[in-house]
């Protein structure tokens, strides 16, 4: 495993991070499902100035029922995973929410959000999931807006030539 330092990376940075893990574990399984609507919804995270308006709009989008071990509605997969990765989207998914809300109502605490961030690492590593690279993120630094980073716009898009891999496209807002 290449070292991963987080200590300079905003909570904004780490939240892209963390959901592009959630990319990872999706393809990896090959779920084809309607993720890509509630993934952009995820990431107005990175432009939000209202933090708890955010939060309010994801706990609606929220499954209705989302118990300890299972996302229990209907994804609509295009073939069914198995109990293990669905267990293991579950709990990628529970520590992306983490590190969107583990910050949102007290000031910034680098390693409350930094160790959902490493739970996800680790997820990934135990299951031999590509890591993607904090390169794209390192732009965003916990010295911008009190650990938050600056706003920026980050969107999820496929790229033609290679039909099964996500591709991003980060626009920085100036």
């Amino acid at each position: 495993m290449k070292s991963l330092d987080f200590n300079n990376i905003s909570i904004r940075g780490r939240f892209v991070f963390a959901v592009e893990c959630l990319l990872k574990v999706i393809n990896k399984f090959h779920i084809v499902t309607d993720f890509d609507t509630f993934i952009d919804d995820l990431l107005e995270f990175t432009n939000c100035s209202k933090m708890e308006l955010w939060e309010t709009k994801i706990i609606l989008l929220l499954p209705e029922e989302l118990n300890n071990d299972t996302l229990s509605y209907d994804l609509d997969y295009d073939e069914d995973i198995g109990e293990e990765e669905q267990q293991l989207l579950t709990e990628v998914f529970l520590e992306v929410l983490n590190v969107g809300r583990a910050n949102l109502y007290k000031s910034f605490e680098s390693d409350i959000t930094l160790h959902h961030v490493m739970n996800i690492v680790k997820l990934l590593n135990e299951n031999n999931i590509e890591l993607p690279s904090i390169d794209k993120v390192k732009f965003s630094t916990v010295s911008e807006n009190g650990g938050w980073g600056n706003a920026f716009d980050y969107k999820i898009g496929y790229d033609n030539a290679y039909e099964d891999e996500i591709h991003h496209v980060i626009e920085i807002l100036k």
